[in-house]
């Protein structure tokens, strides 16, 4: 954007100003995922058309810009037929697939143990909640707010293990265990793994699910 606008200040403040606040916004808003940055080149888009076409119609100018904005839009295409192609092939999350397992072999009636809330899509097919380890409470939704931070902490293997066995223990029945990847269970002969859901397009949406016993 500099070498394509550097005459024109108004169209490089607004490119840049925009791009600065989206990335700090993305920053706080802890949105990382490729999807959100579409909206940078709308604003180098907006830029060029704030320039004018008589800065931009200039023939070196406009063959780069065509060059650049070509190759932007082919980056763009390649990504959008990689997106269909998963799509098809692949679910973006496991969860119903968890949900109509746990309904299918009766195991909706158990408690649901979780990490964190990253778990809670697959409660949208269960009339249930679950209880969050590391909150120490049930619940059915992510709550991202400072005054939450736990409901952003991911247990280590060990401590999501103590905590799990330590419910089951407490309440006398046996629970299961939703995590969104493999547990290391060795030497846990009371944690057994049911199913493996892991074919979900974000790796957050996979589901391995464990049964807790005491």
């Amino acid at each position: 954007p500099f070498v394509l606008l550097k005459r024109q200040k108004l169209s490089l403040i607004f490119f840049y100003v925009v791009a600065l606040e989206m990335m700090i916004f993305f920053f706080f808003a802890r949105l990382s995922g490729t999807r959100y940055f579409g909206i940078i080149l709308m604003a180098f888009i907006a830029a060029i058309w704030i320039a004018g076409k008589d800065y931009i119609s200039n023939n070196s100018r406009s063959r780069s810009l065509s060059i650049i904005l070509n190759f932007m839009l082919v980056v763009q295409l390649t990504g959008g037929i990689t997106a269909i192609a998963l799509d098809i092939t692949r679910p973006f999350s496991e969860s119903k697939n968890v949900a109509l397992y746990l309904l299918r072999n009766k195991l909706e009636k158990y408690p649901i143990l979780a990490d964190n809330c990253l778990n809670t899509t697959v409660l949208a097919y269960l009339p249930t909640k679950a209880y969050f380890l590391s909150q120490d409470k049930w619940g059915s939704f992510c709550v991202w707010n400072s005054l939450h931070s736990s409901a952003r902490t991911i247990l280590t293997d060990q401590e999501l293990l103590i905590k799990a066995t330590g419910y089951a223990r407490q309440k006398k029945e046996k629970a299961l265990l939703l995590h969104f990847k493999a547990i290391n269970t060795t030497g846990q002969p009371n944690i057994k793994l049911l199913g493996k859901f892991d074919q979900s397009i974000v790796d957050t949406e996979n589901v391995f699910l464990y049964e807790v016993s005491y």
